[in-house]
């Protein structure tokens, strides 16, 4: 879809006819781009009304963004704001703001669910009602609301050193539990659900490279269908933060191949210059 080369970072949103993510150059640092799903090549800046803002999430309608704005570059939150996609002033959520820039849209667009602490928080969209979720023994990020509004999930970076996973909690109960339990992955992460809700899609480390995964939701008792989790990919780019298509027939993906180039020091000059031709390698 792109073919700029530049360095992306998650989160991907759609609108339907637009993919919506975080792009960096060296000489615009990062900034929010959009590209045509239809057409592709070239993205262009997405400019947003909040400085030092970030994309976190798109409204169920499409009409409008949840940013996530940083009041210095060493904070460890952000404060949660919401910006008309079609441009316009944006508004602040209340006083309510996010760790890991961890929020997300309820599925009626009247509520966000967002990180704090060690904590997840329900509220309503002016900022009101907040309520806690569920206390996670760790640092949540990356939450994401069922279509049916009857729980979230978010990936979790544990306090001991343990693997990156993915989670769960009720909007109804007070607990966060495992989604995957038992699962052998070193890493987990960033899931979607389609917009039918029959497929959670995630990334997961689990063979080294970074591939992507599903979970069949929906399985009867009296059906012979596993849950999963499947493996969509294996190929030799890593696969980050798959997001459905409106339609739910594709999987939008940053897809990304590792390079490391040789380098000599010239002590003549006193410059590092490609060595080897500049092929990949490392070690």
């Amino acid at each position: 879809i792109t073919n700029d080369g530049r360095p992306k970072t998650w989160p991907l949103l759609t609108d339907g006819s637009r993919i919506f993510f975080t792009s960096y150059s060296e000489a615009a640092g990062y900034e929010a781009h959009q590209v045509s799903v239809k057409e592709g090549g070239e993205s262009i800046a997405l400019p947003l009304p909040v400085k030092r803002a970030g994309l976190v999430d798109i409204s169920p309608d499409r009409t409008e963004l949840l940013l996530c704005r940083y009041e210095r570059s060493d904070s460890t939150s952000c404060e949660l704001w919401v910006a008309p996609l079609m441009g316009g002033a944006a508004r602040r959520l209340g006083d309510l703001a996010a760790k890991n820039s961890a929020a997300a849209w309820s599925p009626d667009g009247q509520q966000v669910v967002y990180a704090r602490d060690q904590e997840l928080h329900i509220a309503r969209v002016d900022g009101t009602e907040v309520r806690k979720l569920a206390k996670v023994a760790g640092e949540p990020f990356w939450v994401r609301w069922s279509p049916d509004g009857s729980r979230v999930r978010f990936s979790v970076i544990p306090g001991d050193g343990a693997a990156i996973s993915l989670w769960e909690a009720r909007i109804d109960g007070n607990l966060a539990y495992p989604l995957l339990p038992g699962w052998n992955a070193s890493y987990a992460c960033c899931g979607n659900w389609t917009p039918d809700g029959k497929y959670f899609v995630f990334h997961a480390s689990v063979h080294q490279t970074v591939d992507l995964w599903a979970i069949r939701e929906k399985v009867g008792w009296f059906s012979r269908a596993e849950r999963g989790p499947f493996q969509l990919t294996n190929g030799p780019l890593n696969m980050w933060t798959p997001v459905p298509s409106a339609d739910g027939r594709r999987l939008f993906v940053i897809g990304a191949q590792l390079r490391a180039e040789f380098l000599r020091y010239d002590l003549k000059s006193g410059q590092l210059v490609p060595a080897f031709d500049g092929i990949s390698g490392t070690g």
